[in-house]
């Protein structure tokens, strides 16, 4: 993997960018029916690459290969939970109702790490490297953010700076400011000591996506003014603009080379952050594709592009043919896709688990 690339949480719940295997065919391979679900509260979520289910009801799932039994608590961790943010390295970090968070990864059991003393519904928390928690906590009369360390419960500092999302960079914490009257600022926090490093006004950063760390300079996703900007880590300094040639409400995935993948129902954007410029911009040709706005895009190992649109039809752009992405299958409407083991994973809407991938 590439150094100085470092994915925002929200793309793949962690600091490293995975671009996991899929089979080269994709047919359904299996459905399963989340009986007993209350499925809008249902979750998939991509921790380290590899697709998890999450309920607010039945707990927490890890999806593989092979159709998963909902009927027992085998290989399922019982406890209902619902997601509060990620975790480094690959992640996640989900809460019980009764305030206990948990850190969340694929291949281990989840582990205990604090109790918040705030109803859960008011909680969002970052688990970061050393045993240390960013928790921010909000209700309609009050906020904060806490660093918390896991180990006593003890909070090292407060900071009435509440930053949605937040990007841990070093020994700084760069978010865009939650709340008003400074809102869309962005803004550094020493991880240690809770002080600002650093403040850029911008209210035009309200409601803009951090994408990622590239070779020590921070991208924003400015909608508003349809571009990506770059700033520095270490100062706030603008370093870099990277004009859109179209407008996308999408957001996009980031490959192991720092190249950010923007596809939607016109086509497909790819931006080289390393460079700063846009090295691609295909329209495609493909008729009958719906609003492709129902799930984020994912990128398999061998770089094809994963979409879904509005009316449950899901589609891979190859790269040798981006022209023309191809229909593979037709899904109850998609709330989020995944991988697992091979397998490319959907959600519906109405709790259908549906499998692509190769013949078993």
């Amino acid at each position: 993997m590439q150094t100085g690339v470092i994915v925002a949480p929200k793309y793949d719940m962690g600091q490293a960018v995975v671009d996991r295997p899929l089979d080269a065919l994709l047919t359904v391979a299996w459905q399963v029916p989340l009986t007993g679900f209350y499925t809008r509260e249902a979750r998939l979520d991509s921790v380290s690459g590899v697709a998890m289910l999450t309920s607010s009801e039945h707990g927490v799932l890890a999806l593989g290969a092979a159709p998963p039994d909902l009927r027992s608590d085998a290989g399922r961790w019982p406890v209902p939970v619902r997601v509060v943010g990620s975790g480094y390295p690959g992640q996640l970090m989900v809460v019980d109702n009764s305030g206990m968070v948990y850190r969340l990864s694929p291949e281990r059991p989840p582990m205990p790490v604090w109790e918040s003393t705030e109803h859960p519904d008011e909680v969002d928390v970052v688990g970061l490297p050393g045993g240390r928690l960013l928790a921010s906590c909000f209700d309609d009369s009050w906020s904060e953010t806490q660093l918390v360390e896991e180990a006593t419960g003890h909070i090292v500092w407060r900071s009435p700076v509440v930053q949605a999302p937040v990007m841990p960079v070093g020994d700084q914490l760069i978010g865009i400011s939650h709340m008003a009257p400074s809102r869309g600022d962005l803004v550094s926090l020493d991880v240690r000591t809770g002080l600002e490093r650093w403040r850029r006004p911008g209210g035009s950063l309200w409601g803009a996506d951090i994408v990622a760390v590239v070779r020590a300079v921070l991208w924003v996703d400015d909608r508003i003014n349809n571009q990506l900007v770059g700033f520095s880590v270490d100062s706030g300094r603008p370093m870099a603009r990277v004009a859109l040639p179209r407008t996308s409400r999408l957001t996009g995935v980031l490959d192991q080379a720092g190249v950010l993948h923007i596809v939607d129902e016109h086509g497909w954007l790819a931006v080289d952050l390393t460079q700063a410029r846009v090295v691609a911009d295909v329209r495609f040709e493909v008729s009958g594709m719906g609003r492709v706005y129902q799930s984020r895009t994912i990128r398999s190992a061998d770089g094809r592009l994963v979409l879904a649109d509005d009316r449950g039809q899901i589609f891979v752009m190859h790269p040798a043919q981006p022209q023309r992405p191809e229909l593979v299958a037709t899904c109850p409407q998609v709330r989020g896709i995944g991988i697992a083991e091979g397998r490319l994973i959907v959600l519906s809407h109405d709790g259908t688990l549906t499998a692509l991938g190769a013949p078993s």
